[in-house]
């Protein structure tokens, strides 16, 4: 197993190694918001710096080069070279006194063809990037000047080992089926989705095949809901011509076929609970937290609500001197997390010369006193990223927020199974009852969406216009207080107030909520276990992620993925029984299996995998991905926008 498997967490520094670093040296690099979040996953912005880059500036409309000193610039960005994207840069190369651009997206030539022209390309492009190289020297004021654009697939993070996820890609949601009464023959094919989505396709697939070719793969791709369809037919074209020898199983997944996945609060891995719980680390950041350093400065304790000190620069988890302390938040029960990072905190301090008190029951609150006691210490001592990372666990663990997870989640249990044993919905109660409960209009939403997902119609109780009912008031009350949920303040904007919209926006809801029942509850993945001794034992939720991974590794003759096949001979082979003596390839076949979510991800369905395949003593690599770290706010404005209009 040893020397098939594949270091796919070491990759993505890697590409940052070979396309970025040798090219920023006496440069000012500019970055937008989806490649700073990469680069801070990726050895940071203090590698650029000693790598000999001037200054690292955000890309916005409102920076430029300070100096004639600033010669040289290298742009990087995440999004196609069109639209907002290339104005920004146009508004910095004017406004500055560059002989030098280097232009790095990592928006594959064939995402960008699409944006630019909104179809897909046959075959692959050349020179793609020629007229954003003659604009930059227009820009420029010298025709001869240096401009170079190149394409670099720099979408990856890796968050533990085995565990990755492609944050420029936050966006990519799959489309749920239309309604009965309308023409959904629109979504049959990948060129009739709207533009923007079908960029991000072939964006995403770019990077997909980019990282395969890496790490010098081919993908014998598997796909289970219609957007993965499409993403696996494009990845399976982009890879036809690969001549790799290893294989690599990839199983793209609708994160729409379990959406109770991303919205439960049951948070089996500490790092869900973690992201829940303490605020994003800056603007543009989706997977890494703020972490309150405050308690290990001089600076005074901050009073302030977020419990972020203003005048103490946050900490935060992603550390590269730090990775096994991240590989126990994604993989580790709380307690057992507890343990090791407590463990690795004393042996910190045993080799930093300090002796730390470690009497007492562990607990979140203990665990963050031990922490306290490096308080005074060296700075080197200090800055070591297990110290942030610790800090950041004791605080999420002892956060308000922590506690209301709990609540959430035997709320969530208490649905579940009155919907299962009486075949009806308390929602409308739950709505009614939710302030003393501690609840927010969101979290009735997800916890209706959630009940959705698992039991269908049945979540929305006997009487669904006084559910509707329930719900455009709690909307009102939500507004007034300044507590409207993210999704319905982006849908309703400035109309919160108008019946009409209102109305529109909780109808609107009620529409795409059938689409789940009808992408999850399939003959094979039943996502709800229901026991046959009605209301004496609770209904059990089996994640879908779970469910696929242990079919797979079981060759379960019944698994329901569909294969893509590797061109027409292939098809041709399975259309009319030729060579019957070559089998269909099973997910099973390659000693790599990636499991990829096209919507998010969440740590606990990451841990869930690796739990499988450790229960099941399979000598196999399994590595875990999506295009987000899942949390239900963000999942909830996916599912919702993505659908409206």
């Amino acid at each position: 197993m040893q020397g098939s498997s594949i270091a796919v967490d070491k990759i993505a520094t890697e590409l940052w190694a070979a396309e970025v670093i040798p090219r920023v040296k006496d440069a000012v690099v500019y970055l937008d918001d989806h490649m700073a979040e990469a680069l801070h996953w990726n050895r940071g912005l203090a590698w650029l710096l000693d790598s000999g880059a001037l200054a690292v500036r955000e890309l916005s409309y409102f920076e430029s080069g300070l100096s004639k000193a600033e010669e040289k610039a290298v742009f990087i960005v995440g999004e196609p070279l069109v639209g907002p994207c290339l104005s920004r840069i146009a508004a910095v190369v004017r406004a500055s006194c560059f002989t030098c651009c280097t232009v790095i997206t990592s928006c594959p030539p064939a995402a960008h063809h699409s944006a630019l022209y909104g179809a897909v390309p046959q075959q692959e492009l050349r020179d793609s990037f020629l007229h954003v190289e003659e604009q930059l020297l227009d820009w420029m004021g010298n025709m001869n000047f240096s401009t170079t654009v190149i394409y670099a697939p720099l979408a990856l993070v890796s968050v533990a080992p085995n565990f990755v996820i492609m944050p420029q890609f936050q966006d990519v949601f799959p489309t749920l089926p239309a309604p009965q009464n309308t023409n959904d023959s629109c979504n049959k094919e990948l060129g009739a989705l709207p533009r923007h989505l079908q960029t991000s396709i072939q964006s995403l697939v770019g990077n997909l095949c980019s990282i395969m070719n890496m790490l010098n793969v081919k993908p014998d791709v598997f796909s289970l809901g219609q957007t993965s369809h499409f993403i696996g037919e494009e990845l399976e074209r982009c890879s036809r011509s690969s001549r790799k020898e290893r294989g690599l199983t990839l199983v793209l997944v609708d994160r729409t076929m379990d959406m109770a996945g991303a919205l439960t609060s049951a948070c089996d891995s500490v790092m869900d609970r973690v992201v829940r719980v303490l605020p994003p680390f800056t603007k543009g950041h989706s997977i890494d937290v703020q972490v309150d350093m405050s308690s290990l400065c001089a600076a005074s304790r901050s009073t302030a609500e977020s419990g972020i000190s203003n005048s103490v620069a946050p900490g935060c988890l992603s550390h590269r001197d730090s990775e096994i302390a991240m590989h126990h938040l994604v993989t580790a029960k709380q307690k057992e997390c507890l343990m090791e990072l407590n463990r690795l905190l004393v042996e910190w301090g045993s080799r930093n010369g300090l002796r730390l008190d470690v009497g007492g029951r562990l607990t979140p609150q203990l665990l963050q006193k031990r922490v306290n006691q490096f308080r005074g210490t060296s700075r080197n001592v200090l800055q070591g990223g297990l110290l942030q990372q610790v800090l950041g666990v004791a605080r999420a663990l002892s956060h308000p927020g922590a506690a209301k997870l709990q609540d959430q989640y035997g709320a969530e249990k208490l649905l579940l199974q009155n919907a299962v044993a009486n075949g009806g919905s308390p929602v409308v109660q739950l709505l009614r009852s939710r302030h003393s409960m501690g609840l927010s209009l969101e979290d009735v939403i997800v916890l209706l969406t959630l009940l959705y997902s698992l039991v269908g119609e049945k979540a929305l109780g006997d009487d669904e216009c006084l559910l509707k009912a329930e719900i455009v008031q709690a909307v009102y009350q939500a507004a007034e207080k300044d507590e409207l949920p993210l999704f319905l303040h982006d849908l309703l904007r400035e109309n919160v107030h108008e019946e009409n919209a209102v109305l529109a926006a909780v109808d609107h809801m009620f529409d795409v909520l059938p689409g789940l029942g009808s992408t999850a509850d399939t003959p094979k993945h039943r996502l709800l276990l229901e026991c046959s001794n009605s209301g004496t034992q609770p209904a059990v939720y089996k994640p879908l992620t779970q469910q696929l991974l242990h079919e797979i590794l079981q060759d379960d003759p019944t698994l329901q993925l569909v294969h893509h096949a590797g061109g027409l001979t292939d098809r041709i082979k399975s259309g009319f029984g030729f060579f019957r003596a070559a089998a269909k390839p099973h997910p099973r076949d390659n000693p790599v299996i990636m499991l990829f979510i096209v919507g998010g991800v969440t740590a606990s369905e990451a841990k869930l995998a690796f739990d499988v395949v450790s229960s099941n003593k399979i000598n196999k690599q399994v590595i875990v991905g999506g295009t987000a770290l899942a949390k239900p706010q963000e999942q909830l404005r996916l599912l919702f926008q993505r659908q409206f209009r």
